[in-house]
C-alpha cells in the first residue's frame, strides 16, 4: 500500500513539474513564432503583397497551436479588430505587459498603414520581440528544466518517506 502511495506522489510530483516547464515552454513557442510570422510578413510586403486576409489565412498551419489560434481568431474578427485584440490581451495566460502591448499594438496598425511604413512597423516589432524571445528562450531552458527536476525531486522525496 505504501509504495502504491509512494507511486502517486512521485508521479504528482512530475506532472506538477512537466505542467509548469509547459507553461515556459508555450510562452517561447509563442513569442518565436510571432517572430517568425513577422519576417513572413516582412517578405510578403516586400514582393507578393497579398491583403491582410490572404496572409492570414495562408499562414496558419506553421506557427505553434496557440499563434495558430489567435490567427484564425483575428482572421474572423478583422472588421472589429480593436475589440478582439483588447478581449484577447486581458483574456490572455502567458504574456506579460509589456510584451503584450507590443503584440497589440502591431496588430492595431497591420493593414492600416501604406507598404513603406508597415514594412518599417515590422523591423521595430522585430527589434523589440527580439528581446523578449531570448528571455522566453532562456526561461524554457533554464527555468523549464530546473521545474520538471524540482517536481521529480519533491515526487521522489514523498515517495522515500512514505515508505
Amino acid at each position: 500500500m505504501n509504495i502504491l502511495l509512494g507511486a502517486l506522489f512521485l508521479l504528482g510530483g512530475i506532472m506538477i513539474g512537466s505542467l509548469i516547464a509547459k507553461k515556459y515552454k508555450a510562452k517561447y513557442e509563442f513569442l518565436s513564432s510571432f517572430y517568425a510570422f513577422l519576417e513572413y510578413l516582412e517578405t510578403n510586403f516586400n514582393f507578393l503583397q497579398d491583403s491582410i486576409k490572404v496572409v492570414l489565412d495562408n499562414k496558419k498551419q506553421s506557427f505553434c497551436n496557440d499563434f495558430n489560434d489567435f490567427l484564425n481568431d483575428l482572421s474572423q474578427n478583422l472588421d472589429n479588430q480593436q475589440d478582439f485584440l483588447t478581449k484577447w490581451s486581458t483574456q490572455q495566460k502567458f504574456l506579460n505587459q509589456n510584451e503584450v502591448l507590443v503584440f497589440t499594438k502591431f496588430f492595431e496598425q497591420l493593414g492600416r498603414l501604406d507598404c513603406q511604413t508597415q514594412i518599417e512597423s515590422i523591423k521595430q516589432t522585430k527589434q523589440a520581440l527580439s528581446e523578449f524571445v531570448q528571455l522566453a528562450k532562456d526561461a524554457h531552458t533554464k527555468k523549464g528544466k530546473l521545474s520538471t527536476q524540482l517536481g521529480l525531486m519533491c515526487g521522489l522525496t514523498l515517495f522515500i518517506i512514505v515508505l
